[in-house]
């Protein structure tokens, strides 16, 4: 609005200035002798006033601002993708990967096996030492959860080193009562650190008949069976 009231400005100067020109061409006699500016000088003069105004416009003019960058939005950290493991974990007392413990198979009393209720038996499973480090006579197959049917923590008879199997027999009782039961063991180091294959028990107590026990099954050693 307020370059467009100065542009009018001009153009009414320019055009004052032509009308005070041709009223003065009027007014001249013969006889005047002045020399007087020539209506082309007067033009170009206004003119060049208005180109003045022009510029000295668009020169008070401020810029237009240039537009603010978009900013993109920082964007989180992807999140951190959590490894699934098995349900037990390897502790070691000697640095990583030196204890630990891995299930072979049940060398007694198969899962679901019918015991009567009382009845006294030996649970015998068979592990390999699959870590770096040897178990000494101080190693020990530990109660860990569920149904621990009188069974004591029992030590290894022998050493046992890397790579090598072991049998190891816990001496238990079977409840009194009917019904399935369940005990899980693991293998623990000198320091009493858990660690390898959570192991199990799982017996039946009722009516049917007695599995035969088997003499390895009256005797509760550890025996170190050497390399698979």
């Amino acid at each position: 609005m307020l370059t467009t009231n100065r542009r009018m400005g001009a153009l009414g100067l320019i055009l004052s200035v032509l009308v005070v020109v041709s009223l003065s061409a009027c007014g001249l006699s013969a006889a005047d002798t002045t020399p007087t500016a020539g209506v082309e000088e007067i033009f170009t003069a206004a003119y060049e006033t208005f180109q003045a105004q022009q510029a000295t416009e668009i020169a008070m003019t401020p810029p237009t601002p240039l537009a603010s960058p978009t900013l993109f939005p920082t964007l989180p950290p992807p999140p951190t993708q959590s490894t699934g493991g098995f349900a037990t974990a390897t502790q070691s007392s000697g640095g990583a990967g030196c204890n630990n413990a891995t299930y072979v198979k049940d060398v007694t009393i198969p899962d679901n096996t019918v015991i009567d209720a009382g009845a006294k038996f030996n649970k015998t499973w068979q592990l390999l030492n699959s870590g770096t480090c040897a178990w000494s006579t101080s190693y020990k197959l530990a109660f860990n959860s569920g149904d621990q049917m009188s069974g004591a923590n029992t030590n290894i008879a022998v050493a046992v080193s890397s790579g090598s199997v072991a049998d190891i027999t816990v001496p238990m009782v079977a409840p009194s009562d009917p019904g399935t039961y369940k005990g899980n063991w693991q293998m623990q180091n000198d320091q009493g650190a858990s660690f390898g294959n959570i192991i199990y028990v799982q017996i039946k107590v009722g009516n049917a008949p007695t599995q035969t026990l088997s003499p390895a099954d009256l005797t509760g050693t550890a025996t170190a069976l050497g390399t698979p």
